[in-house]
């Protein structure tokens, strides 16, 4: 589940100039949104696309797109998601459509010609460190939590490791308690809590890294739990679980996939050796325990997302257990 990494000797820079017709505009940059946001969701070597405009002229689109490498951007022209974007109503909407330049230096001189802003805000690909309402690191709770490592004589790597282990062992890993609530994503709030599933705990570190500068986003998967299934199948009719939380967090130039899910006395239980991150490498769920037996399995990836995804957690949860809304559909909160 590595992605690809931004290497800047490799990487790929497009300029693509797009006059739409006025008539269209709103139509169009619904089309972009949705396109652009599954591309960086969905392909680890789509590092950026970066819409603007020209103040005078705001039919007049440039694209901005960075790719990791030329295989990459070959990759994302036969993607599903492009071919639709490509296919919808294209021919009516777009007047013309010119590449300005692969090469960095004519991506910078052009920019330079150009007075623009950006279109809209959230389609900025690359503010993973902006806070939210769900990663409110402005806040005295994540404040407090990243205080030991603000130091700047502390390495970018050395602060993620630490606040690594911080959210994995501070919170009690507990999947059985669930919310479908905004105010309960919220980072200052589950920092008030003693536990927490996957989710919880990835959304706390996200704002303790962007609190220190590290870009850090949220990523969801489906995983399969081989041990200790008992209490999960009763409850949830499954070992599946889904949507699983992990953090993805640029450090060195690259994208990792950080999953600070089981603390450390809960491993020890189930004789698992705890899941380190050494700064310089995935760290996801441990793929056996310590007698070699099959403890954890990625079956699906759903890709990272901009902001906690409520609608989609909400979505995906009745599609797997639908058995836990049969007693009130419009209920939120649950401990099973």
């Amino acid at each position: 589940m590595a992605t690809e990494p931004f290497n800047s000797e490799n990487m790929m820079i497009r300029i693509a100039v797009l006059e739409i017709e006025e008539e269209y505009l709103d139509e169009y940059l619904a089309i972009l949104k949705e396109e652009s946001e599954a591309s960086i969701r969905l392909e680890p070597g789509v590092i950026c696309i970066y819409p603007m405009f020209e103040k005078e002229r705001p039919t007049e689109i440039r694209l901005l797109e960075v790719y990791a490498s030329k295989a990459a951007y070959e990759m994302h022209l036969k993607s599903p998601h492009f071919m639709e974007y490509k296919n919808r109503k294209h021919g009516e909407i777009i007047r013309f459509n010119r590449h300005v330049g692969n090469r960095r230096s004519q991506y910078a001189e052009t920019i330079q010609k150009i007075e623009c802003k950006l279109i809209p805000p959230n389609l900025s690909t690359m503010d993973y460190l902006s806070p939210t309402y769900f990663f409110d690191y402005e806040t005295i709770e994540i404040q407090n939590l990243v205080a030991d490592v603000k130091d700047n004589s502390i390495s970018e790597q050395e602060k993620a490791k630490q606040l690594y282990t911080l959210v994995r062992d501070s919170w009690r890993y507990n999947p059985y308690t669930l919310s479908f609530t905004k105010e309960n994503y919220r980072a200052s709030n589950i920092a008030k809590r003693s536990e927490g599933h996957c989710i919880d705990k990835s959304i706390v570190l996200i704002a303790c890294l962007r609190a220190v500068r590290i870009p850090s986003r949220i990523h969801l998967a489906k995983v399969k739990n081989h041990i200790g299934v008992e209490r999960l199948i009763e409850k949830f009719g499954s070992n599946e679980l889904t949507p699983h939380g992990m953090v993805d967090a640029y450090i060195n130039n690259k994208w990792l996939k950080l999953s600070p899910t089981f603390n450390t006395s809960l491993c020890s239980m189930l004789k698992v050796a705890p899941l380190d991150f050494d700064g310089e490498n995935d760290a996801v769920l441990q793929e056996f325990n310590a007698e070699g037996n099959l403890f954890m399995e990625y079956l699906e990836d759903y890709g990272h997302f901009e902001d906690v995804p409520i609608e989609f957690m909400v979505k995906n949860a009745r599609e797997h257990y639908p058995h836990i809304f049969d007693e009130n559909p419009t209920q939120t909160e649950f401990k099973l």
